[in-house]
């Protein structure tokens, strides 16, 4: 926090004093001032979400000048109108993109493919002539379907798991570097270790930790249909693990409610289950046997439960983050929750859209691999 006067001139440079006692509360020793108007300029960046935010308060000592107008000026950008810088904007984006990728890829091999394989497996089926390829010919999933999907899934894994730690770092520069400009310039490096260090951000570190032991689980998962499953839980709870770090440090985290925290988690691992499977089930369609009938309706059950999940933890961190239908309206955040609703709705559509072919087979044709 630094004072300044109504030319805007730095009156007291701060940085202000935190006493332990008080750790909300930053203290501003000022001397004895002129008359004149004043405005106490802060700038703050979450312990908890890493968020940096600024305001100033305005104040006059002795009489006033009525021609001097009030600090900061009117129309002056506010916390909750203004947007988010752009670069810090794009590497969440990365965050969450990479963070679905990885885990999506590995939920969809434990809770999608493993079951559709040993069940296409299986000594009833073997035998079955009414499941065709893509090619057209009556085909029942092999070694070397499993094999493929083994192959593609760990691949898109293994892009999420690096995307999503250099994200992360990249995010707390982004972040360094923006507390190294405007008027509280710190050292580039001093404002990196603080968001970075060990003792500051332990969560930071944690995450990368989980990612490194993340990609190696990943290098030796089985085959996911016929191999064990442990690599593949492993992987599981190391990506979950991976998620929680998120909504350790964010929104939820801030509201400091251990039902915020649990329920944004499962809105991340609802999320990357349902979106991050998209890209794994669209390429194993191509690239194996495995007919359509027995992949699409097992994914969309899974889907079904992210998206009941989705809607049920959105409703709740709607109503602690926004609460009212005006904030819905004249905020960042509002409007940036309606455009997600948006986005929501129309998957919601195409996934309807592309089950509705597979419904009236699955009384008849597909009510054998349903069973499991």
């Amino acid at each position: 926090m630094r004072l300044v006067d109504a030319s805007f001139q730095t009156v007291v440079a701060g940085p202000g004093t935190i006493n332990p006692a008080q750790p909300r509360v930053l203290t501003l020793d000022l001397p004895a001032l002129p008359d004149g108007v004043y405005a106490a300029v802060w700038q703050a960046r979450s312990a908890t979400d890493s968020h940096l935010t600024n305001g100033a308060i305005s104040f006059s000592v002795g009489k006033t000048n009525t021609q001097v107008s009030l600090l900061p000026a009117p129309g002056a950008s506010t916390p909750a109108t203004a947007f988010p810088p752009l670069a810090e904007t794009v590497l969440r984006w990365l965050v969450y993109l990479s963070a679905a990728l990885a885990a999506g890829s590995i939920a969809f091999g434990l809770l999608v493919w493993r079951p559709a394989f040993k069940q296409s497996s299986s000594p009833e089926h073997t035998s079955d002539a009414g499941h065709t390829s893509n090619a057209g010919h009556t085909s029942i999933a092999n070694a070397e379907d499993d094999q493929a999907a083994r192959r593609t899934l760990r691949r898109l894994a293994l892009v999420g798991v690096p995307g999503f730690g250099l994200a992360t770092v990249g995010l707390a520069t982004s972040q360094a570097w923006e507390s190294s400009q405007g008027a509280f310039q710190l050292a580039f490096g001093t404002a990196f270790w603080q968001l970075a260090s060990p003792t500051a951000n332990p969560l930071f570190w944690i995450r990368l930790l989980l990612l490194v032991a993340l990609g190696l689980c990943i290098l030796r998962l089985s085959n996911p249909g016929s191999g064990s499953a442990r690599p593949w839980i492993a992987a599981a709870i190391l990506a979950m693990g991976s998620l929680l770090t998120i909504s350790r440090q964010s929104h939820a985290a801030a509201v400091g409610s251990p039902l915020a925290i649990a329920l944004d988690w499962a809105h991340l691992v609802a999320m990357s289950a349902w979106l991050g499977g998209l890209l794994p089930l669209f390429l194993l369609l191509r690239s194996t046997s495995l007919p359509p009938s027995w992949l699409v309706p097992r994914f969309s059950r899974l889907a079904l439960v992210c998206v009941a999940t989705l809607a049920l933890t959105g409703i709740y961190s709607a109503i602690i983050h926004v609460g009212t239908l005006d904030a819905l309206k004249q905020t960042t955040y509002g409007w940036a929750l309606i455009v997600k609703v948006g986005f929501f709705g129309l998957l919601i559509l195409l996934g309807a859209i592309n089950l509705w072919p597979y419904l009236h087979a699955w009384p008849m044709k597909a009510a054998a691999p349903l069973a499991g």
